[in-house]
């Protein structure tokens, strides 16, 4: 209990928080360790060389290693060299500490920070972070698509209002949207034989946060193929009426429901049917981008039908309840529209 007290104080609070979301909120940022989600693709590769610095109290702390995975958030490298290990261990390296990778090949240089750190294992490993994203074409030898822009614009009525704190997160969950389905995008050409159709992490080219917001980021063609404009505009549609309605219902169960709470029940239900066809619109849209004519594997389809349902549709319901009422993207001529309900773009 006074750890807790400890940490708390520590961090910054003055007030009492529970353990529980102490530990949730330490853990809620998605930068805080990037190498542990399964959205950021990672390849075996042949070793490449890599030279390590990492600065330590009593000076730098230099050894070189090979690289054995990589991947767009960060990479484990090992040590074969006996002498190498033990000078790991005897230089106190520790999870947390900066770094600096030199490729000794393509003498590329990124930062970043020390994950994991193995001195026990034969040989022994090192896990490193990125400070960022990188596409692996940066760094290995893979080849991504060509990018097109991809320009989107959050629409919502409050838009002369809108807070630092409603735009951010309705800019964060947006970005994280997009790279959730260039992740499916990823994942399919993976598991269905195209790993050379790699989409390497989007690069925002544009961004206006004036009303409304407004980003226009570059991405691979399959990336903005596969992204269902309309399907998403009808679902937010459908997401704004639902609480509104549900506040009607429940304030109507205080007392004996009469006809109008009946209907107000009934409609309730319909809508959230109705957004449940639009979500599965959304799912089939992507899964079809992803069939492009060839026939793909039940086992892969099932794959691709899990993720998009446990971390793309989420993240739609998230813009809604950010405030966002329409998403729409000019970059389409003619919007893609989900099953008779998706939004032509608007022009301004």
């Amino acid at each position: 209990m006074f750890r807790h007290y400890r940490n708390l104080v520590d961090a910054g609070f003055r007030r009492y928080i529970s353990i529980n979301r102490f530990d949730v909120a330490r853990a809620a940022s998605r930068y805080d360790d990037l190498g542990a989600s399964p959205r950021f693709r990672s390849v075996e590769t042949s070793g490449e060389g890599v030279l390590m610095l990492i600065p330590k109290p009593s000076g730098f702390w230099t050894s070189a290693g090979t690289v054995v995975q990589l991947g767009e958030a960060g990479a484990v490298l090992q040590f074969v060299d006996k002498e190498q290990a033990a000078a790991l261990r005897s230089a106190k390296i520790r999870a947390g500490d900066p770094m600096v990778m030199t490729f000794m090949e393509s003498g590329r240089q990124t930062q970043g920070r020390i994950i994991e750190v193995d001195v026990s294992s034969e040989p022994a490993l090192l896990e490193v972070q990125f400070s960022s994203l990188q596409s692996l074409s940066d760094l290995a030898e893979v080849t991504p698509l060509p990018t097109v822009p991809l320009r989107l614009r959050l629409i919502s009525s409050d838009d002369s209002h809108t807070t630092a704190d409603q735009l951010g997160r309705r800019l964060y969950v947006l970005f994280e949207l997009v790279d959730e389905i260039r992740y499916v995008v990823n994942l399919a050409a993976i598991e269905t034989g195209r790993s050379d159709e790699y989409s390497a992490p989007p690069v925002v080219q544009r961004l206006t946060v004036a009303s409304p917001a407004d980003a226009v980021l570059l991405v691979s063609q399959a990336v903005r193929d596969a992204f269902p404009i309309g399907s998403i505009a009808a679902v937010l549609t459908f997401a704004l009426k639902l609480p509104g309605l549900r506040k009607q219902w429940h304030e109507g169960t205080a007392i004996a429901l009469d006809n109008d709470h009946k209907r107000e029940a009934k409609e309730l239900r319909a809508l959230k049917r109705q957004r449940k066809a639009l979500e599965e619109a959304v799912l089939e849209e992507l899964i079809s981008a992803r069939r492009d004519g060839r026939a793909m594997p039940d086992g892969v389809e099932t794959q691709l039908r899990g993720t998009i349902t446990s971390r793309v549709l989420p993240l739609i319901g998230a813009l809604a309840e950010a405030g966002v009422e329409a998403l729409d993207s000019p970059t389409f001529p003619s919007t893609k529209s989900g099953p008779s309900q998706g939004r032509k773009s608007r022009k301004r």
